[in-house]
C-alpha cells in the first residue's frame, strides 16, 4: 500500500500514512471514488496538514482507533478551514464529504428516511433511503462536518453516539452503523463571538467535550506573500495599468459621482446623432433610483427630455407629467439622505403612480 509523507515543520519526525485504496468490489465504488478530490497545486500548508497527520497517526498506533478524537478547526470564514480537510482526503486519496450542518439541515437529511415508490402495478412500496453522513459512514471516507455551531438540537443529538466512545450512529430504521477504522470524521466552525455569521450558537459542553477545538487564525503577511507567490508566481512589485475612479492627482473627474449617469446620457446622444437625431423632446423610462439613475435623470432633464420612471428593488414609478428638477431633487434627498422606497415618492406627488414588483 503506497505511503504519503507529512514533513514536521520544524525539521523532526516526519509521519508517514498508508493511502486509501478503494476495493472495486465495494457496492458504491464509482460515487466514492468519484469523491476523490484532487490535489491543488497552489495550496499552501502553514503546518496544519503535519498536525492533522499526527491526529491520525495517535489515533492508529497510540490508542488502535479506540479512543475517539475529533478535530475542530475553528477560524474566520476565508481562513481556509474546509480546505485544509479537503487536501488531507486529496493527498491520501480518500473520498470526502463536506457536510454543511446549517440551520436547513434536518436529522432526517443526515441519517435518511424511509421513502415510498411505485411498485409498478398501481401502487407503492416503502424503502430506505440513506442520508448524507450514513452514505460517507457506509466506506472510507473523510468527512467534515461544516459549521458545526449552525446544526440544530436534533442533530447534534443524532451525532451524540457515533462522535462519543460508542462509536456508533443508530438509524431510524433500527440498523447501526458503527463507526469503520479507516473513516475520519473532522469538523469546522465559525467564530459565535461576532455577528457576522447568522445563526452560529455557542456549542453545549456535552457536544463540544466530543471535539478538540483549534482555532485557525488569518494568515500573518509572511504566509500572505507566499500564497500570492505560489498561486501567482508572475507577480510582481509593481503595476502598470489602469484605475477606474482616480484621485484627481491621477487624472480624475471633478464630477466622479456624476460621470456614470450623465455618460450613459451623452452616449445615447451621440448614438441618436448618428441618425441624425437627438435626445430632446424624447419620452425616457429610466430603471433605478441610486446613483447612476439619478444624474442620468439630470442630464435628460437638462437635454430637454421627459423622464417618466424610476425604480428599486420594491418596484417602480411612473409619473406621465415628468420628472423634473424639483422632483429629482426630492428623489436624491429620499434615497441618500432619508433612505427610503421609491413608492414614497406618489405620497408627495399624488397623480404619479407606483407600481410595486408584486404585481
Amino acid at each position: 500500500m503506497a505511503e504519503q509523507i507529512f514533513k514536521n515543520p520544524t525539521g523532526k519526525g516526519d509521519i508517514k500514512l498508508n493511502e486509501c485504496k478503494l476495493s472495486k468490489s465495494i457496492p458504491d465504488y464509482e460515487s466514492r471514488a468519484e469523491r476523490i478530490p484532487e490535489l491543488d497545486k497552489n495550496y499552501v500548508d502553514f503546518g496544519i496538514q503535519y498536525k492533522l497527520a499526527q491526529i491520525i497517526k495517535s489515533k492508529e498506533d497510540t490508542f488502535k482507533n479506540e479512543i475517539p478524537i475529533h478535530i475542530a478547526l475553528k477560524g474566520h470564514m476565508g481562513t481556509g478551514k474546509d480546505h485544509d480537510i479537503e487536501q488531507l482526503a486529496a493527498k491520501l486519496n480518500y473520498p470526502y464529504y463536506r457536510i454543511p450542518l446549517s440551520g436547513e439541515v434536518r436529522d432526517v437529511t443526515l441519517l435518511g428516511s424511509v421513502q415510498l415508490y411505485g411498485d409498478g402495478v398501481g401502487g407503492t412500496d416503502s424503502k430506505w433511503q440513506d442520508g448524507e453522513l450514513t452514505r460517507a459512514l457506509r466506506g472510507p471516507s473523510i468527512i467534515n462536518l461544516s459549521e458545526l455551531n449552525a446544526a440544530g438540537p436534533e442533530v447534534l443529538f443524532a451525532l451524540h453516539s457515533l462522535l462519543d466512545r460508542h462509536k456508533k450512529l443508530e438509524l431510524p430504521n433500527g440498523e447501526v452503523i458503527e463507526l469503520r477504522n479507516d473513516s475520519y470524521i473532522f469538523g469546522t466552525m465559525n467564530p459565535t463571538s461576532l455577528r457576522d455569521y447568522a445563526g452560529t450558537q455557542t456549542l453545549n459542553k456535552a457536544f463540544a467535550d466530543r471535539w478538540v477545538i483549534w482555532d485557525k487564525p488569518f494568515p500573518n503577511k509572511e504566509q500572505l506573500e507566499s500564497i500570492f507567490k505560489k498561486r501567482y508566481p508572475k507577480l510582481q512589485n509593481e503595476f502598470t495599468g489602469v484605475l477606474t475612479g482616480k484621485g484627481i492627482t491621477w487624472g480624475g473627474s471633478l464630477i466622479r459621482p456624476e460621470a456614470t449617469g450623465y455618460g450613459t446620457v451623452y452616449f445615447a446622444e451621440k448614438m441618436l446623432q448618428t441618425k441624425g437625431d437627438s435626445i430632446k423632446g424624447k419620452t425616457v423610462c429610466i430603471s433605478g433610483s441610486g446613483n447612476v439613475a439619478q444624474y442620468a435623470t439630470e442630464k435628460c432633464i437638462d437635454m430637454g427630455a421627459k423622464v417618466l420612471t424610476l425604480s428599486d428593488s420594491s418596484g417602480f414609478i411612473y409619473d406621465k407629467d415628468g420628472i423634473n428638477k424639483e422632483k429629482l431633487q426630492y428623489i436624491m434627498e429620499l434615497k441618500n439622505v432619508k433612505r427610503k422606497r421609491i413608492s414614497e415618492y406618489v405620497k408627495k406627488y399624488s397623480k404619479a403612480e407606483f407600481h410595486s414588483d408584486k404585481n
